[in-house]
């Protein structure tokens, strides 16, 4: 009698023990809170692509925040990492209203943008292209 009782103090002792063993497992898995950056950056000027056209950009700076992981620029983020354009291809003479394209590092968030609509008035003369306020 006495081994049953041992082998059902071991059953009870299993399924207590495998459940907190996965439990542990299952929290060493979970990723680690990431120690998150944040930073404005102003008046980064805006480009034009995609056009032979002449073309004035008003205003032709834009403010944005960003946000990423410390652990990938831990001083401050890089400025030139920021490429903010408007694609003009298609667009004919006239004025036109439109938002700004703002491509980032991979694990970099956009926060915020001001302002987030700009004219764009593009003249059917070909030429390089400027953007001005």
């Amino acid at each position: 009698m006495r081994r049953m009782d041992n082998k059902a103090g071991w059953w009870s002792l299993w399924f207590k023990a495998v459940p907190a063993i996965f439990f542990l497992v299952l929290i060493a898995s979970l990723p680690a809170a990431e120690e998150l950056m944040e930073e404005t950056f102003e008046n980064i000027k805006i480009s034009g692509i995609n056009t032979s056209h002449d073309y004035v950009i008003s205003p032709d700076t834009i403010s944005v925040t960003i946000r990423w992981p410390a652990a990938y620029f831990s001083e401050s983020f890089p400025k030139e990492e920021i490429f903010i354009y408007i694609d003009l291809k298609g667009l004919g003479p006239g004025v036109h209203v439109m938002p700004a394209k703002i491509r980032l590092p991979q694990k970099a968030r956009l926060i915020s943008v001001e302002p987030s609509i700009f004219t764009v008035t593009v003249t059917s003369v070909k030429k390089t292209g400027t953007a001005k306020k």
